[in-house]
């Protein structure tokens, strides 16, 4: 019971993180492409690595992960680089509207990753 309550907390956390994030990325990513008129590849690109920074910050400093850099690392960069791919392609490509492409796409790598996070035993138990 006390490691089914842990993983809730750390689902908790997670989510707390992932969401504030969330909303920074769909935000600057609307401003950027449809206010800015900034390609979806760049402007992915520039937020996916900003983005990167900020989550491995956040998560050390509520200590949710162990300082595995490289596997978050590893994680993340295929997560950032899926984003980028499938934002220009729904957003450039398909002509989705940036406010709907941009959260699909972000809620789908959210699950991958902490999926991808208990599996590496990068999340602490």
């Amino acid at each position: 019971m006390k490691k089914l309550n842990l993983h809730f907390i750390n689902l908790f956390k997670y989510s707390g993180v992932g969401l504030c994030v969330s909303l920074l990325n769909i935000f600057f990513s609307w401003i950027f492409i449809d206010i800015v008129g900034i390609k979806a590849i760049v402007s992915s690109t520039i937020i996916g690595v900003s983005i990167f920074f900020i989550k491995y910050l956040s998560y050390t400093k509520i200590n949710l992960i162990h300082k595995k850099f490289y596997v978050f690392l590893i994680i993340n960069l295929t997560s950032v680089i899926l984003y980028i791919i499938l934002t220009s392609i729904l957003i450039d490509i398909f002509e989705i509207k940036t406010l709907i492409a941009v959260p699909l796409v972000v809620v789908s790598l959210f699950i991958l990753r902490f999926l991808f996070f208990y599996w590496t035993k990068i999340i602490k138990n």
